[in-house]
């Protein structure tokens, strides 16, 4: 059997891997924190510190 690997980063999976499939969709099995970082860029999120947080929701 071929190496299988991660369709969003390319990488090899390892044996410890955490392997994330959606919909019983085999073919497209990604690595789960690929799989997170894919979601999180769908939308306009960003990460944002406590004091930054604090301040936009003054400036509100």
């Amino acid at each position: 059997m071929a190496t299988l690997k991660c369709k969003s980063c390319k990488l090899p999976f390892k044996k410890d891997d955490d392997i994330m499939v959606v919909d019983g969709n085999y073919n497209e099995a990604v690595h789960d924190e690929c799989h997170y970082n894919y979601l999180a860029n769908m939308h306009l999120n960003n990460l944002i510190s406590l004091k930054g947080l604090k301040e936009e929701l003054e400036n509100e």
